[in-house]
């Protein structure tokens, strides 16, 4: 795993950035493959087009896309408006949480970044690195538990088994080939092993620093906060810089009612006592295959409907939702777009850029701004096209901007 710097550069009086916490240092895989390798899972085929299991992997929670990167910097135009800022932001996976953060430091009084629980070490990780002035909980050099429970990085619980002569073995986490009646612990259905003899001695020692990053951020987040059946109701909150501001981190499934209710409820407990009731939803690359598609189609107006009728006679809720969207399947963009069609949101959309990767955005953060300050300096009104009309580029990355009346 790598750390990234992103740069904010709306560092005027308009935002709550000053100009030495304009930096956000964001850690995330650039192969966005490491558990594919770590995980027993078969890395992805270098095929024109995904299909679902392969989107659905869950290494792919841990690339920093391009399309969050161009959300981000979405927001820093628009929240240059003080009357664009809204009460709350909810970003729907999250990822590595760099939108999430932007809005934060740009002054939204509110965030509430969500993701699937496996999603929850890293981008918890990101949070606290960003948010807190290290504030927040950490587990670092304390000696774990005797009944200490490990996990695989999907949450299940690792049970000692011994190597027999007719199997192969490699740790999960540093790669060592692991001997004949040597003992393991392992998640069989993940085929996620780990040694004895050096990564858990190093956990019984309390010394992970010199394991892979990527299995620190899961050991202590897990270690800090409980294992699978905790984490898929997880919630924290940070407090902000006032008091009256903060950032929420919630684990959501979105074709749980529940989960939805609890997305619901977070957000009425923010806008209490708002000034304005609005609401901003957001998503980088969420719309990336017709399992996602269905599910974000399902949970938006129905979530959507829900805020705008919980609002009192005196006070209704203002729902507008940004989805940054990439192509990487026609049939995909196609099958978002008919299901956007048929709601009666007011929709635009813009070709932000064509990226020349059509699985990845660009690692190397910074890279962005110069493409940025050019397209911000041009005035295309044939950019923004219909939801229902205009060609689909491949590879395009679209930002998809619904008004909600």
């Amino acid at each position: 795993m790598v750390k990234e710097n992103f740069t904010l550069r709306s560092t005027s009086q308009r935002t709550a950035v000053d100009h030495t916490d304009a930096t956000i240092t964001i850690t995330f895989d650039p192969s966005g493959v490491f558990i594919a390798s770590k995980g027993g899972i078969e890395e992805e085929e270098d095929n024109d087009e995904m299909t679902d299991k392969q989107e659905n992997e869950p290494a792919w929670n841990f690339r920093l896309w391009g399309s969050s990167i161009h959300l981000a910097r979405h927001l820093e135009s628009i929240f240059q408006d003080p009357s664009s800022v809204p009460d709350c932001v909810l970003e729907l996976g999250a990822g590595t949480g760099l939108p999430s953060i932007v809005a934060h430091k740009l002054g939204c009084p509110h965030v509430i970044s969500t993701d699937l629980p496996r999603a929850m070490p890293l981008l918890y990780h990101n949070l606290v690195e960003n948010i807190t002035s290290n504030n927040a909980p950490r587990v670092k050099g304390e000696a774990p538990d005797d009944d200490v429970q490990l996990c695989c990085p999907s949450g299940h619980l690792l049970q000692d088994e011994q190597v027999s002569s007719s199997d192969e073995f490699m740790c999960s986490v540093c790669d060592e080939d692991i001997e004949m009646n040597a003992l393991v612990r392992r998640c069989q259905c993940c085929n996620f092993d780990l040694c004895h003899d050096h990564c858990l001695a190093a956990i019984s020692s309390g010394n992970v620093d010199d394991l892979p990053l990527w299995f620190q951020i899961d050991f202590k987040f897990r270690r800090e906060f409980g294992h699978s059946d905790d984490i898929n109701s997880f919630q924290h909150v940070f407090p902000g810089i006032p008091s009256t501001r903060s950032v929420s981190l919630l684990s959501c499934d979105w074709t749980s009612d529940t989960d939805r209710a609890r997305l619901q409820s977070a957000i009425q407990s923010k806008l209490s006592c708002s000034s304005s009731g609005k609401i901003l939803i957001i998503g980088a690359d969420i719309s990336y295959s017709s399992l996602s598609v269905d599910a974000l189609m399902m949970l938006l107006p129905k979530l959507a409907s829900d805020l705008r009728n919980c609002g009192s006679s005196m006070h209704s809720y203002q729902v507008r939702i940004l989805l940054m969207h990439q192509v990487r399947s026609r049939a995909t963009t196609k099958r978002l777009l008919n299901a956007l069609k048929a709601t009666d949101w007011r929709i635009g959309r813009r070709l932000i850029e064509v990226s020349t990767d059509s699985r990845a955005g660009d690692s190397a953060v910074d890279s962005h701004e110069e493409k940025e300050d050019e397209q911000e300096e041009e005035e295309d009104g044939s950019a923004t096209l219909d939801v229902a009309s205009g060609e689909i580029v491949d590879n395009g990355i679209y930002l998809i901007d619904i008004i909600l009346d």
